[in-house]
């Protein structure tokens, strides 16, 4: 479109201000060729204007991606967050539960054997 402007500012620039017995003529083949080029020009400004309007689309659905990527990012750090939590009171469950030192078996068991030598020794 602008080359067109040019053009066209161009050809009226070169009649107002040229001599004043100076009038521009083209011939027919100069006026078609002047007028393809025109015609490629336009179609090239639309084609241009097409793949950028693709372009913009494609950004946007980009974007759009983008944006919802953040948002995965998010609630999996979410996730993270509370799964660090249960796991933090989970091995706290597991320490209270534990058994502790006097609730060993073998202790108790250890400490009626020795009871009973006691007492056995003692009677005798």
């Amino acid at each position: 479109m602008k080359w067109i402007l040019v053009l066209l500012m161009m050809l009226s620039g070169s009649v107002v201000y040229g001599q004043k017995d100076s009038v521009l003529t083209l011939t027919k083949t100069e006026v078609v060729v002047l007028a393809n080029k025109i015609q490629l020009l336009q179609d090239s400004s639309q084609y241009k204007s097409s793949i950028i309007s693709a372009q913009n689309r494609l950004l946007m659905t980009f974007n759009e991606r983008v944006g919802l990527y953040e948002q995965q990012l998010q609630n999996r750090q979410q996730t993270l967050d509370l799964v660090n939590k249960q796991n933090e009171e989970l091995k706290k469950q597991v320490e209270t539960l534990r058994p502790k030192w006097y609730d060993d078996n073998r202790l108790w068991f250890g400490a009626g054997v020795l009871t009973t030598v006691i007492v056995f020794v003692a009677t005798r």
